[in-house]
């Protein structure tokens, strides 16, 4: 479990520190299924679903060329709708944050969720901490 946790740091200032272009698209996909693989609101993944979503915001610039693919799309939007119901406030927190980028960086792309964003994002103002529905 130890090198799972450094495995999904080390991705997440990856992805923090480099720019897109730097990466060959097989490896961003890579690193997309290494972090939506560890999106789960299983008790004994905790730490790991909250350092993916962490790297999951910052590789949402990565995601494009997955946002084309339907199939993709839907994984990547259903992990972080998942995230959206974690018991982890930091976890909710950042799921809403990816939620966020996402509608910046593929717009286009979201059209389908559109009324799944808007649910969930009512469900964070009205009943959720502040800090999730801000």
């Amino acid at each position: 479990m130890q090198i799972r946790l450094a495995s999904l740091l080390t991705i997440g200032h990856i992805c923090e520190d480099l720019h897109p272009n730097d990466l060959a698209s097989e490896l961003k996909n890579q690193i997309m299924l290494a972090l939506t693989n560890n999106i789960t609101n299983a008790e004994d993944y905790n730490e790991a679903c909250r350092l993916a979503i962490t790297a999951l915001y910052h590789s949402i610039p990565y995601t494009s060329q997955n946002f084309s693919v339907t199939a993709e799309r839907d994984f990547i939007m259903n992990k972080i709708f998942e995230a959206l119901e974690n018991k982890q406030l930091d976890v909710r927190e950042k799921a809403m944050q990816c939620l966020v980028e996402i509608g910046r960086e593929e717009y286009l792309y979201v059209e389908h969720y559109f009324q799944k964003i808007a649910a969930v994002t009512a469900h964070a103002a009205i009943q959720d901490e502040s800090s999730v529905g801000a």
